[in-house]
């Protein structure tokens, strides 16, 4: 069962628990880390024409992109 049809079972039964029901909805650890990744990879891009980050300003790639590479490979 997805996690929000879960969450939302719990919540229309009664049975529920504030915190149970936040947790049955929200992403798990590696979902919401796969997300950030993708984040900085969107964000942290290179200049067409200077070849800079168009974020932090300096030479891409980047700390960021390579942080988020390292992190991606690690899945």
């Amino acid at each position: 069962m997805p996690r929000q049809a879960a969450g939302a079972l719990l919540f229309a039964r009664g049975d529920h628990d504030t915190a149970e029901v936040r947790d049955s909805i929200n992403a798990t650890e590696p979902d919401q880390l796969y997300g950030l990744i993708a984040l900085a990879l969107v964000l942290h891009y290179p200049g067409k024409r200077s070849g800079l980050c168009m974020r932090c300003g300096v030479t891409w790639p980047c700390e960021q992109v390579r942080l988020a590479f390292r992190l991606r490979e690690g899945f």
